[in-house]
């Protein structure tokens, strides 16, 4: 738009969100020799809210803002004396507070605006509102968590799993009719939905989910912006898979699993020490989960996993936390994490997906160990089970499969990691 209009544009380098530097730091590193006296100039730049904190503090301190008569080019903002402002532009204006231009972003500033719009798009800001509608279902109870998390108890005949096409008229089996051969059935039918899980999540300090309702972990508005692309908000990307040889980068991840193929395989089970990881950057993650397989990458491709990992980026802090997962077509339009879109029925109220999950294992110390079971229920519908320690914590319904809807073709268990640069992040851990 700039460009059409016939005003100059100076693009600087993209920088990470959280990154963006300060607005004398843009402006001095910018060569205003090549501009004319007089021509205007528009500076695009990555931008915070340092930046716009600046930005309202400079236009209450002058109403005007002089050019440098040598280049006809912009002076950065001014420190508290001016001085600074001079000695960046070469201009002798020092002890003169200097405000950078007007701009119908200021406006929104002066008028006290906290107006995203103008960051992110009004665009981007009505889809990310349309995704919280969607990911948010009116809760009948909300816990805030002392984590910063909020756990909101939703009708469990509201949940997102009953916005999939598939399940539009799905009816709830509140138990599988059939468990993994080695089950103690006794021991199944003393275990009360009412039970404690045999660890902690921090939400339960401050309440717990009434009976008849689900615990999901609220998608904020922050949660969707950083995550830069709204419709692929909690999916994977095509490089999470172990072992495969088409799109992906091999380089990317670590892996660390064993596998079984070769056979129809029903059901597995998989124990997993609970440990807290370090991840040395906010798009590095490590996991330790299930993979429950059929099918060929990049043609067709059915996985159902669980676990617990540590991923910044999608829970804005370095925690572990329970997850799950789902694809249809290998990671490509289906499935997503936990309940970010509709697909898995959960039925336990005690357990939240995306949650944090204590206590950890220590070194030389106490050892603390999540036990997942999955099983197709083949003397009911064939959909299949998730146990989380002693609780039927819900199923993916065998229906929105295709290939999976029979039996899996492969198991496997282990770790994954995603360092971003093998020869400086090395810090990051397997989980």
């Amino acid at each position: 738009m700039a460009e059409a209009l016939g005003v100059s544009v100076v693009r600087e380098p993209d920088y990470p969100y959280n990154e963006s530097p300060l607005l004398d730091v843009v402006m001095s590193s910018i060569q205003w020799g090549g501009f004319p006296f007089g021509e205007p100039v528009h500076v695009v730049a990555s931008i915070n809210t340092t930046f716009l904190r600046k930005r309202a503090t400079d236009l209450r301190v002058a109403p005007s803002h002089p050019r440098d008569a040598s280049y006809g080019a912009v002076l950065p903002p001014p420190s508290s004396t001016g001085a600074d402002a001079a000695e960046t532009s070469g201009a002798a204006t020092a002890n003169v507070d200097v405000p950078p231009p007007t701009t119908s972003d200021d406006l929104d500033i002066q008028l006290g605006n906290r107006n995203t719009n103008t960051i992110f798009g009004k665009k981007q800001k009505l889809e990310v509102q349309q995704q919280l509608k969607r990911l948010n279902k009116p809760a009948l109870k909300s816990i805030e968590s002392p984590d910063g998390d909020i756990i909101d108890c939703i009708d469990i005949y509201k949940q997102p799993a009953f916005d999939h096409p598939l399940l539009k008229n799905h009816t709830i089996q509140m138990r599988p009719s059939s468990y993994p051969e080695g089950f103690s059935f006794d021991e199944i039918n003393d275990i009360s939905l009412n039970s404690e899980p045999e660890f902690t999540q921090p939400w339960h300090l401050n309440g717990r989910c009434p009976e008849g309702t689900i615990p999901i972990r609220r998608t904020k508005e922050e949660d969707l912006l950083k995550a830069g692309s709204v419709a692929n908000f909690g999916r994977k990307k095509y490089h999470t898979i172990p072992h495969a040889q088409n799109k992906i980068d091999l380089t990317a991840h670590e892996y660390a699993t064993y596998g079984e193929a070769g056979d129809k395989y029903y059901g597995m089970m998989a124990e997993m020490n609970l440990w807290n990881p370090h991840t040395q950057e906010e798009n590095e993650f490590s996991l330790s989960q299930f993979w429950l397989q059929k099918g060929e990458y990049g043609q067709d491709y059915d996985s159902i996993e669980a676990g617990a990992m540590v991923y910044e980026h999608l829970y804005q802090d370095r925690n572990t936390r329970l997850f799950l997962y789902w694809t249809d077509d290998g990671y490509q339009s289906t499935g997503c994490y936990n309940l970010m879109c509709p697909g898995f029925v959960q039925l336990d109220k005690q357990i939240a997906m995306g949650a944090r999950v204590t206590p950890y294992s220590k070194y030389d110390g106490d050892q603390f160990a999540l036990k997942f079971y999955v099983w197709k229920d083949v003397n009911g519908r064939g959909d299949w089970w998730l146990k989380i320690n002693n609780r039927d914590f819900g199923y993916w319904p065998s229906s929105i499969f295709s290939i999976l809807s029979d039996s899996a073709a492969r198991v496997r268990w282990g770790g994954e990691g995603s360092p971003k640069n093998y020869d400086i992040h090395v810090e990051t851990q397997l989980l």
